[in-house]
């Protein structure tokens, strides 16, 4: 069966989000509701934020058919720019989640660096939660950093 891509997100400090209308009859949609957030890092020392950290995690909610498959690919980044300087930025076999039921409800861990196969709830719900850890080097400039992280999402029940 073709696959329907449906939508980029976008993520970097915050969330943006592109979405792209699905002309069929069971409409998908990806909405960003948070990003990861790394606060206040320490020159080399190595911080991580795991997706069942509701607080700091990025967040993608997907709404669809209920009961639909769905196909999520992750294109990441592997650093954070900043103010004249990167961060390098790794994510693990288990830096992604999929919950039906929200935020830390029921997770399955994922590794974001493979695409995942997920079923959408009862009432065509589930989100994606992101985590990942950055490594500051031990002269690391002070400053914002931020990268993007694109997400496409397909409906495979179609």
């Amino acid at each position: 069966m073709p696959r329907r891509p449906l939508a980029l997100l976008t993520l970097a400090a915050l969330c943006a989000l592109a979405p792209l209308p699905l002309t069929a009859q069971r409409p998908l949609r990806a909405s960003g509701a948070q990003g990861i957030t790394f606060g206040t890092l320490l020159p080399g020392v190595a911080t991580t934020v795991s997706p069942a950290d509701a607080a700091r995690a990025a967040r993608f909610d997907v709404t669809g058919a209920r009961g639909s498959r769905v196909e999520i690919v992750l294109g990441l980044p592997t650093t954070l720019a900043g103010p004249g300087a990167t961060i390098p930025l790794a994510f693990s076999s288990t830096s992604a989640a999929f919950s039906q039921g929200g935020a830390g409800a029921g997770m399955t861990l994922f590794d974001p660096r493979q695409p995942y196969t997920g079923t959408l709830s009862n009432t065509g719900r589930a989100s994606i939660l992101l985590g990942a850890t950055v490594l500051p080097a031990g002269g690391q400039r002070p400053g914002s950093y931020s990268n993007v992280v694109t997400i496409t999402v397909a409906d495979l029940s179609q």
